[in-house]
């Protein structure tokens, strides 16, 4: 067999192995698509230690909101979007956590050395739970 057959043989073979890897990868991850569900309702708080407005707006209340700030993209490093407090008129309202034993809303303390979404009210943690 001269070179150039081995050549394309190996090349056919090469092909042929990408194409069963690209299928195999594409039936266990589910077509590549996020498994992740986007929420149906975001909680809000006021950062304005004399207001903490809370309030919880539906995925469509968000959207909208989103479309009148600036782009995410153009944003800093770790800065977030700021809404206006419908209570104290100032730009201080964060996306927030709420927790899903006693409803109550807050900002998930990150530098935490325990589980970052503990309500501070309750206890509750979320993640703590699903690691049991």
């Amino acid at each position: 067999m001269d070179d150039q057959k081995k050549k394309l043989i190996q090349i056919i073979a090469i092909v042929a192995l990408l194409i069963v890897a690209i299928g195999i990868f594409v039936m266990t991850n589910g077509g590549g698509g996020s498994k992740v569900k986007s929420p149906d309702e975001f909680a809000l708080l006021c950062a304005n230690p004399k207001c903490g407005h809370s309030e919880v707006i539906s995925r469509d209340e968000y959207k909208e909101m989103l479309s009148d700030t600036p782009n995410p993209m153009m944003m800093m490093p770790g800065q977030q979007i700021s809404f206006d407090c419908p209570e104290c008129g100032k730009k201080t309202m964060f996306k927030a956590s709420k927790c899903e034993k006693c409803e109550n809303i807050f900002f998930p303390n990150y530098q935490s050395k325990d589980f970052y979404d503990r309500c501070p009210e309750c206890g509750f943690s979320k993640i703590e739970e699903s690691r049991k």
